[in-house]
């Protein structure tokens, strides 16, 4: 299987201790976004798919939904249960 490697950086904190973090990117910030209903058992591949959103057979466009609504799903332990409405990007 292929992995695409982050890069890591190491940093010595004040107790002298060295740590290991992944290195990060800023998260997008799209200008334009239609609101979608989230029902329960709904899945973000699937919403991307709905006629409203990207349309069928756009389900490699969830990550847009993804990044668009990273807090709420961090927030929410990337469950949807809790979660009504989610944040498309328009293309």
């Amino acid at each position: 299987m292929w992995l695409q490697e982050t890069p890591e950086f190491t940093f010595i904190d004040i107790d002298g201790e060295s740590h290991s973090l992944k290195e990060m990117r800023d998260i997008p910030v799209y200008t334009q976004s239609v609101v979608v209903n989230v029902n329960s058992g709904d899945m973000i591949d699937e919403i991307a798919s709905r006629p409203e959103v990207y349309g069928a057979g756009s389900e490699d466009l969830s990550y847009k939904i993804f990044e668009a609504n990273i807090i709420p799903l961090f927030e929410n332990d990337f469950s949807l249960t809790n979660i009504k409405t989610l944040l498309a990007p328009r293309l």
